[in-house]
This record gives structure tokens, C-alpha cells and sequence, in this order.
């Protein structure tokens, strides 16, 4: 039977249809008469399955098989016949009966995979209307694959996504007998793709037997890919004594910092603020920055009134820099106004320069009257001039009503050219007409060419006419 490409592929259930027929296509080959009859047959046929006419598709492509069923597209009109029979007939039943006819049929066809995610996807929805002899179904398909282990080393494309959607469904059923017929699967000679989207699949069944070998399955497995899938999905899970120690566990031992920062997100995925010390603790002793900021990560994903004193903490206790980084952005986030203070003196007193950017940037995300007065002062009172740059940069988002007039007042005053040149910046990043004019004096009187040329950029920033209009005068500036 002709080999072709594959013109319709549902490996993931719940594909959009119409997307996935626009992309269909017929190749027709030279054949004799009544090949090509066959052909032109087929092509009218598809043509209305094309246009979602089901039955008229249905009807001439039974004529097909009918009339040409030795020809090459006997396969493909079979299967196209299910398919639109199914949609005019609305019977589940019906339908899987079809696509099983045809697997027996055409075994060798292009189509058997597709037809296999039909009679998966039908079968499915049977079984959850209370027709279990389904479910024995998939059963029956997964023991086949148990059973001749060799083959899952040698699957084609789509036999891999068959099996694995046929899997699926069996999680989804969630019994006994699904879940043994998963594990005992896992203990074959599986590749470490499919072992890792088989653990995947073990988040349906939240009992201590699943628990009990996911732990087993993140402690041993030789594939780090499989290890953490394994702890991504326990973390998904109701949480027992046992787990809860495992976790931590991990997270504060496992053999790799892949394995740790995979067992710290899970704590954000429980969300339980119970977990909020000890996030802070590991991210407060550890001195691997990435597993610092995963922690602080899943403090701010669990929430809650603790989220800005837990985060104060890590600034003042943690030893990696990038980790104290992070936490100064999440005290304001989470703190609001009730973190300004720190975040002020941190601002002006830390030692560390990148603290001090870190801690203003950390106010201008705050977006309150509050947080605009504290950057008001530091950019203009500060006998700072980084400070002072740093400060001016963080009222970029900041109400252009209140920060424009400010902003112009630092470029037209500030005895620093560095922080005159940062002003002109933030202005033209404001977008706003109300600094057009101080500008366009800066650009034309500012005794640093630096500033002029920021002042100039800023104006195209802008972009509007009354901006363009100053640009235009500065060029026929004698």
C-alpha cells in the first residue's frame, strides 16, 4: 500500500479540528484508469470533508470503497468515512466500530495511528458514560505493550503518541487497575522520554502506592529529566508527613542544584504557608544564587501577609548577592508602602552599590503617591550623584503628571551630567508632550554634549508633533 504523508494528525486529544484540515493536502499519482477514476472520486470526497459536509463527503466516499476497493485510496476513503459518519451520526458507539473495522482492514495503512487516537478518544468518552468494557480496552492495549517491551526502543513518531494518548486515558479512568498496569509499564525497558511522560501521567492517581514509587522513582531513577518530573509531580499532590519530609529532603540535599531548585518550586505549588520559614531558611543559607531566587520564588507564589517581612529577612540574612537582589524586589512587591522605610535606608546606606540600584528600582515598582515622594527626595536631595541617576531612572513608570515637572527640574538643575543625561532619558521614555520644551533647551544649551545628545533622543522618543517640531528647529538652529 502507497506510502504518503500523513494529512491529519491528532496525536494530543482535543487538537483544533479546522486547524488541523487546512493543513491537509492530496497528492495524486499516476495510476491507471481506474486509479485515477478512484482518485478523482477521492479527491471530490475530500474536498467536502474539507468544507465540513459530512454526509455528501460520507456518501461518495463509500462509492470508493465500493466500487475501487483494491485501489490506493481505499484506505483513505474508509477512514474519511468514519470520520464523517461519526459527525452526522453523533454515536460513539457507532463510530468506534468503524475506526476498529478499519484498523483490521487496512493494518499497513498511513492512517492506522490517527484512526487508533479515534477509537482512544471514543472509547474514552464511552467509558465515562459507564461503558467500563472500554476502559478494559486500553487495559488490554497497554498489557500489549508491557508485554513486548523491545518495541517501545523502536517506535515510530506516531505509534509513541498512540501509546502515550491510550496511557492517558487509562490515568484519567484512575482505578486500581489503571494505575498497575501504568507502574508495571514503567518497569520495563522504557526510554527516558517515556518514562519521564509516564510519571507525568501518575498525578491522577493520588494514593500512597503512586506516592510511594514517584519518591522511589525521584531518589533513583538514573535520568535527571525523569527525577524531576517525578518531584514536579509530587509536588502536585496532597502532601503527607512523609512526602512533606522527603521534600525537604531534597531540597536541602539532593545531589544536584537541579534536583534542589526542582524540589524548592514545588513548595510554591503546595502554596501552604506553613512552608514560609523554611523557604526563608534555604534561601538565607545556601550560596548558590538560582536556588536562592527559586526559593523566594515560591515564597511570593505561596502568598500571604508573611511574603515582605520573609523577604526583609532574606536581604539581611542571605549570603549570596544576587539572592538579597531578588528579595529587595520582592519586599516591595509584596510590602507596599509598608516597606518604604527600609527600602530607604537600604537605598541610601547599603555599601554595595548594586544594593542601593536594587532597593530604588524596588521603590519605583511600588507605583504609589508614597513610593514617589521617597524617589522625590533621592533624586534631588541626595549628595549622591549615582544615587541621584538611580533614583530618576526608577520614576520612569511613575504618573507622568507628577514626575515630568521633576524630571525637568533635575535636567535643567542637577549639577551632574550623569544624572542630567539620565533625566533626559527617562523624560523620552515618559512620552509626554509636557517635556518637549525642556528638551529642546537642553538639547540646544546644556553645556555636556552628552546631554545634549540624550536630550535629542529623547525628542524622537516622543514622537509626537510638537516633539518633531523641535527637532525640525533644532536642525535650522544657525
Amino acid at each position: 500500500m502507497r506510502q504518503r504523508s500523513r494529512r491529519y494528525r491528532r496525536v494530543v486529544v482535543g487538537v483544533v479540528w479546522s486547524t488541523l484540515m487546512c493543513g491537509a493536502t492530496v497528492h495524486v499519482a499516476a495510476a491507471p484508469e481506474h486509479q485515477a477514476e478512484a482518485a478523482r472520486l477521492y479527491q471530490q470526497g475530500y474536498d467536502l470533508v474539507l468544507n465540513e459536509l459530512w454526509e455528501a463527503a460520507g456518501d461518495i466516499l463509500r462509492e470508493v470503497s465500493r466500487r475501487f476497493p483494491d485501489s490506493d485510496w481505499a484506505d483513505d476513503s474508509r477512514f474519511w468515512t468514519c470520520h464523517a459518519d461519526a459527525r452526522v451520526q453523533n454515536d460513539a458507539r457507532q463510530a468506534f466500530a468503524c475506526f476498529e473495522a478499519f484498523t483490521g482492514q487496512f493494518p499497513g495503512s498511513s492512517y492506522i495511528d490517527d484512526a487508533q487516537v479515534r477509537m482512544i478518544e471514543l472509547g474514552q468518552t464511552l467509558a465515562r458514560e459507564g461503558n467500563l468494557e472500554y476502559a478494559e480496552r486500553w487495559r488490554e492495549y497497554a498489557a500489549r505493550w508491557r508485554e513486548d517491551a523491545e518495541r517501545w526502543s523502536s517506535l515510530r513518531q506516531g505509534e509513541e503518541d498512540v501509546a502515550l494518548i491510550a496511557l492517558k486515558a487509562l490515568a484519567d479512568i484512575g482505578d486500581e487497575e489503571s494505575l498497575q498496569a501504568l507502574l508495571s509499564l514503567y518497569d520495563t525497558d522504557l526510554s527516558e522520554a517515556m518514562r519521564s511522560r509516564l510519571v507525568r501521567l501518575l498525578e491522577d492517581f493520588d494514593s500512597p502506592e503512586a506516592r510511594a514509587r514517584l519518591i522511589d522513582i525521584a531518589r533513583r531513577d538514573p535520568s535527571l529529566r525523569v527525577r524531576t518530573s517525578a518531584i514536579r509531580t509530587l509536588g502536585e499532590l496532597e502532601w503527607d508527613d512523609e512526602l512533606s519530609a522527603f521534600m525537604r529532603e531534597l531540597a536541602l540535599t539532593g545531589e544536584t542544584p537541579e534536583v534542589r531548585r526542582q524540589a524548592v518550586r514545588a513548595f510554591g505549588e503546595h502554596r501552604d504557608e506553613q512552608w514560609i520559614p523554611f523557604l526563608v531558611e534555604v534561601a538565607s543559607t545556601t550560596d548558590d544564587g538560582s536556588l536562592g531566587r527559586a526559593a523566594l520564588g515560591s515564597i511570593e507564589d505561596i502568598g500571604g501577609p508573611q511574603v515582605g517581612s520573609a523577604a526583609e529577612t532574606v536581604y539581611r540574612d542571605a549570603a549570596a548577592p544576587a539572592v538579597r537582589r531578588r528579595a529587595l524586589g520582592l519586599m516591595a512587591d509584596q510590602g507596599g508602602d509598608a516597606m518604604l522605610t527600609q527600602l530607604e535606608q537600604i537605598a541610601l546606606a547599603a555599601e554595595d552599590a548594586s544594593f542601593r540600584r536594587a532597593a530604588l528600582r524596588a521603590i519605583g515598582e511600588v507605583s504609589s503617591e508614597a513610593a514617589f515622594g521617597v524617589l522625590s527626595r533621592l533624586a534631588t536631595d541626595s549628595s549622591d550623584a549615582s544615587t541621584r541617576a538611580s533614583a530618576v531612572r526608577a520614576l520612569e513608570d511613575a504618573d507622568a503628571n507628577l514626575a515630568v515637572p521633576l524630571l525637568v527640574q533635575v535636567l535643567s538643575q542637577d549639577a551632574d551630567a550623569a544624572v542630567r543625561r539620565r533625566a533626559a532619558r527617562t523624560l523620552g521614555d515618559m512620552e509626554s508632550d509636557q517635556a518637549v520644551e525642556a528638551l529642546k533647551n537642553a538639547a540646544m544649551n546644556d553645556s555636556d554634549a552628552g546631554v545634549q545628545r540624550a536630550a535629542v533622543n529623547a525628542l524622537g522618543d516622543i514622537g509626537t508633533s510638537a516633539a518633531r517640531e523641535a527637532l525640525i528647529e533644532l536642525l535650522n538652529r544657525d
